[in-house]
């Protein structure tokens, strides 16, 4: 019905813009009069009882004929409108509540509630609270949270204001291991940069679970980012059959069987929830959600919905800091903080046995003020390997993760003066860039040797020898330890996604044949076009995204993340050029995410 309305509607359209052809041939008497009749056919006034007089006969055969089947369509649609009335008025509507907040007794009422959560998070500094009260403390806390995320989202009319007190931003940080906040049973979503140890933490808390349950007790590790890569390798058909977005739980079962090997059946569904809320404890930890909800951003409803399908289930993931749909999280979130300086100094001392090494290495980042690079505690690690070593220290984070590299591609070895692999050093460092590339390509953090051979044969467009390149590839796994085997897989990855991240940044650096406006377009790049962008001027990027694309908004996100590994002379000139052309954007109408007035609002309160 819809097609035959636009054509009998484009025909009416054509028939007005050419009333002067008809007028020449056919009767001027006519066309007027089908003009008419045309023009007092209003199809959204749908009143079932309108009276309508027979069409005059003298309307010439089309115009009679188009009035007819639009006449036709309104008494359709009326009855369609008959029964949706029918089915409403059985149908009780959802209770709608509209509250005015008077704004000193709501701000009032909020303060009381922060004053009272930095109590509780005072208590949980200071070691005294049980696990029934931490989760009792941590519950409030979030409803804080979200209470204050939903007044600021929804603050149309600016009656109540959010500000930081400066003096206490460092009075309410949780000093306390996030295993006792995972003991007190609360759902969290634990946060933190590239290599702030999230995963590290979920698999050692896990461990420790496993280590001292009892028979009625289940811990559930979901590598999220693995189960979601197994469920895109499958055909089709099984995929249709095993994963549907309007039911994101029974999903999330099915692609856990899945990755186990395991039919999706209902009757393995049925038998998994039966042990699991049989159980009397049941902890779920669901590692990087970031990257799995890259290309399956149903697994965030999945874990919301998990907690009310498994009685007393917990559930603990984990993501990055940086992306964009943290505020979907419906846990209490946690963020994995950098070391302080007295954390990484004890960090230091503990990694380097030898006291004369670690405290010549402590001396060296004191005097050349390296400890906003090292408070990382992933390139903590690196940074005592690489001194260890006896290499200098690299002075920004892509410059160490790329002397990792060098390292292990034969570096350690010249340093020892031993010669391990088959392949120059060389080589070995541009096959791991090409491979780096070709993974965060495909947004897979591991595959199949064969698989990492073809990406390099291909890569280097078959000017290598399959031979070589499997060569290679052997040294990569099992002398250089760059490609490491995955848990519970034959597949290989690198140690860590950032790695990953800065081999593609250092492809794009070298290969002007890819186009960094399509990749600024996509979450998943956020992480290696800000590594890039520590030696790029990223200005020319903005001018591409504006000039190819007339718009900047749906860039904004990575480009604001690119604009942090600036020099800081030059980050408030492109920040304030890309929020000047969101807010261009939005003015023009262009993309319905306000970027500029959220950015905006944030620095107002700085």
């Amino acid at each position: 019905m819809q097609k035959d309305a636009k054509k009998h509607l484009d025909t009416y359209i054509a028939l007005k813009e050419n009333n002067e052809t008809y007028r020449t041939a056919a009767d001027e008497s006519n066309v007027d009069l089908m003009i008419k009749e045309l023009n007092s056919f209003h199809p959204l006034q749908l009143q079932a009882n309108r009276i309508r007089a027979t069409l005059t006969q003298s309307l010439p055969k089309e115009a009679k004929n188009i009035l007819e089947n639009l006449y036709d369509m309104e008494r359709e649609l009326i009855k369609i409108q008959n029964q949706s009335k029918h089915i409403h008025s059985e149908i009780y509507p959802f209770p709608s509540i509209t509250v005015a907040l008077t704004p000193s007794h709501t701000t009032a009422d909020i303060n009381d509630k922060i004053n009272v959560a930095e109590s509780c998070i005072h208590r949980l500094n200071n070691r005294t609270i049980t696990n029934t009260e931490t989760k009792d403390a941590l519950d409030k806390i979030n409803k804080l949270l979200r209470l204050i995320e939903t007044v600021t989202r929804d603050n149309t009319s600016n009656i109540i204001t959010f500000f930081v007190d400066q003096e206490k931003t460092e009075t309410n940080v949780l000093d306390i291991s996030a295993h006792s906040l995972f003991d007190s049973g609360c759902n969290i979503a634990i946060y933190g940069e590239a290599g702030a140890g999230k995963t590290t933490t979920l698999h050692r808390y896990a461990g420790k679970l496993f280590s001292s349950k009892n028979d009625n007790q289940i811990v559930l590790f979901m590598p999220l980012n693995r189960i979601t890569k197994r469920i895109n390798e499958l055909d089709d058909d099984l995929k249709k059959s095993s994963i549907n977005i309007n039911t994101p739980f029974d999903s999330l079962l099915n692609a856990f069987l899945i990755y186990k090997n395991l039919p999706p059946s209902q009757e393995n569904r049925r038998s998994l929830l039966s042990r699991l809320n049989n159980s009397k404890k049941c902890v779920v930890i669901a590692d990087a959600l970031d990257e799995a909800c890259s290309h399956a951003p149903w697994v965030i409803n999945a874990l919301s919905e998990l907690p009310s399908k498994i009685s007393g289930a917990q559930v603990i993931t984990s993501s990055r800091d940086c992306v964009k749909y943290i505020k979907e999280i419906d846990f209490l979130g946690i963020t994995l903080l950098p070391f302080t300086e007295g954390q990484l100094k004890k960090f230091i001392f503990s990694w380097i046995v030898n006291p004369e090494e670690s405290e010549d290495l402590w001396k060296k980042i004191l005097d050349r003020k390296l400890y906003e690079v090292a408070k990382n505690p992933l390139l903590a690690t690196i940074i005592c390997t690489i001194h260890s070593n006896k290499i200098k220290i690299p002075e920004n984070e892509p410059e160490i993760y790329w002397k990792k590299i060098e390292l292990l591609c034969g570096l350690y070895d010249y340093h020892k003066g031993i010669n391990r692999t088959k392949n120059d050093k060389s080589f070995l460092e541009r096959c791991c860039i090409k491979l780096g590339y070709q993974f965060h390509k495909n947004e897979i953090r591991e595959t199949s040797t064969q698989e990492i051979v073809t990406f390099l044969y291909n890569s280097f467009e078959g000017s290598i020898s399959t031979e070589k390149i499997q060569s290679a590839v052997d040294d990569l796994i099992f002398i250089c330890n760059i490609l490491i085997k995955q848990p519970d897989s034959e597949n290989y990855g690198f140690e860590h996604l950032r790695y990953q991240e800065l081999l593609a940044a250092k492809e794009i650096e070298q290969n002007r044949s890819i186009d960094m406006v399509e990749l600024a377009s996509q979450e998943w790049w956020k992480g290696a076009l800000f590594l890039y962008a520590h030696y790029h001027d990223i200005q020319f990027l903005i001018d591409d995204i504006y000039n190819k694309k007339s718009n900047i908004t749906r860039y904004a996100d990575v480009l604001l993340k690119m604009i942090e590994a600036r020099p800081l002379s030059s980050q408030a000139g492109l920040k304030s050029l890309v929020l000047k052309l969101s807010k261009q954007d939005r003015f023009d109408g262009l993309w319905a995410d306000d970027y500029y007035s959220e950015h905006q609002r944030s620095d107002d309160y700085y």
